[in-house]
């Protein structure tokens, strides 16, 4: 059994960009959580999208405020919300008016 403070995952999270930072928390053969938190970059947010050919996503807004975009579609985001992404879908994060902070896991599907 393993026991975390999300809290202090998001601190320790590893900067990928100016914009984002990501924790794994842990790790199987079927599925992957972890934390990823997000800093406002307003007109420097980078518009690049991802897609898990072989894993659904499924993320908790644990704080903050922004905004998922997937195939043309934004969607707001907010404290409480889950997202689910269905494998193969490109979409991408951003934070907006605050950080925004979320807990994801990858399922593989395939």
């Amino acid at each position: 059994m393993k026991l975390l403070d999300v809290t202090e995952e998001l601190a320790l999270a590893t900067p990928l960009s100016p914009e984002m930072a990501h924790r794994r928390l842990a790790a199987a053969e079927t599925f992957e959580a972890g934390v990823i938190r997000f800093t406002p970059a307003g007109a420097a947010a980078d518009p690049k999208q991802i897609t898990h050919t072989d894993r659904d996503v499924l993320c908790y807004v644990l704080s903050g405020a922004g905004r998922l975009r997937t195939a043309g579609t934004e969607a707001p985001l907010r404290a409480g919300m889950l997202c689910h992404i269905p494998a193969n879908t490109p979409h991408d994060f951003a934070a907006t008016t605050e950080p925004l902070s979320l807990l994801y896991t990858l399922i593989r599907t395939r």
